[in-house]
């Protein structure tokens, strides 16, 4: 079973609207795709957040405060979770008066609490991440994790960091998701980027070409199934793809195997990729969406190979996993495990999907 991971945290590079798209396309090239981090609780808004837990509620409050432009509103918010600690230690029979005034109050927070869930799930509907419930309840995309749980506790385990870069090698996962800052991250390290069929001694990350795609966030799960089902319908294809993964784990990267890459991808997955690549120019879902945004959200895809070294270090650059998580994993790495291993990487680049364009505003996405 082909999987694809897509990790992406609040505190990330990554644009939420990037990490729909990646993560809609990880599941149309492979079997499902593994969703880790916060993307989580955007995927199961629709439905996780209706029984929250009081920590849980609490974050989403602060969360909505901390966005509001009058800062008093912050500090009230603040004073009164406060207070309400305060009154729970100190108090042990309330008044009437006292019941009355604090369901007032637990009222307005929970007014509060209704608009931070509107104001997220109308960001998750424009970055991609709503409408894929059907397909996290075929195991299609696979989350790890729960949204019912707090953000930060989310942020701050160091475990589930750990386990994001341990499932590459132990089988869960068949190959990384990465989107646009990847490309900022090469350029910025000068790292070597070069198309299979022009690579040299010197190429450090190695591309070969997938279909170009238009926005996916908009479509339902039963239209990305449609899309699936009409360029990638060859088990055969993900087959090729995972089967890849498990010859690269026993590989250094390096340009004495730069043939062989160029030969597997050219007998196993070629004719699989020059059919998708038809099939989406002619695809009716796909043209109704590049008619909408009149061309304007051509997205490239890639898989692509390069050193496990470079990986990590952009998963650490990109602000997805802690410097403390990688070195961690570092001193107790699986055994099969190096650096130098070839590691295999679906990354797309949305050059004309700008997120500064006003049909997707930065603020109003932000996790």
């Amino acid at each position: 079973m082909l999987i694809f991971s897509c990790i992406n945290f609040t505190h990330s590079k990554i644009h939420p609207l990037f990490d729909g798209q990646i993560i809609r396309t990880s599941y149309l090239v492979g079997d499902a795709a593994l969703v880790a981090g916060s993307s989580v609780m955007g995927v199961d808004a629709e439905q996780g957040w209706s029984n929250p837990s009081g920590q849980f509620k609490k974050a989403m409050i602060m969360d909505f405060a901390r966005h509001e432009p009058n800062p008093r509103f912050l500090k009230d918010v603040e004073i009164y979770y406060e207070a309400r600690n305060k009154m729970r230690h100190k108090v042990k029979h309330e008044t009437k008066e006292m019941i009355v005034a604090r369901k007032k109050v637990e009222h307005a927070m929970d007014v509060l609490y209704e608009e931070a869930v509107k104001r997220f799930k109308e960001s998750f509907a424009r970055a991609g991440y709503l409408g894929l419930m059907p397909l996290v309840e075929a195991n299609e995309i696979i989350l790890h994790g729960s949204s019912v749980e707090m953000p930060e506790s989310i942020e701050r385990d160091a475990k589930a960091y750990s386990e994001n870069l341990r499932d590459y090698w132990t089988d869960k996962t068949d190959g990384y998701a990465f989107t646009l800052p990847f490309w900022d991250y090469v350029s910025e390290a000068n790292i070597v980027v070069s198309d299979i069929d022009e690579a040299d001694e010197n190429a450090e990350v190695l591309t070969f070409r997938l279909p170009d795609l238009p926005a996916l966030t908009a479509f339902t799960a039963a239209e990305l199934k449609s899309i699936k089902q009409d360029l990638f319908p060859h088990p055969e294809m993900r087959k090729a793809i995972e089967d890849w993964h498990h010859i690269l784990m026993k590989e250094d990267f390096g340009p004495e195997n730069f043939d062989a890459y160029r030969n597997y991808f050219s007998t196993h997955l070629l004719d699989y990729v020059q059919e998708a690549e038809k099939k989406a120019a002619e695809n009716m879902l796909l043209n109704r969406v590049r008619a909408q945004l009149n061309q304007k959200s051509r997205t490239e895809n890639f898989l692509s190979i390069c050193p496990a070294e470079i990986v990590w270090d952009y998963l650490e650059w990109c602000g997805m996993i802690p410097k403390e998580s990688v070195e961690a994993f570092k001193k107790n790495m699986p055994e099969n495990c190096t650096g130098e291993k070839a590691v295999l990487i679906l990354v797309n680049k949305p050059e004309l999907l700008k997120p500064e364009e006003e049909m997707y505003d930065k603020q109003s996405l932000e996790l």
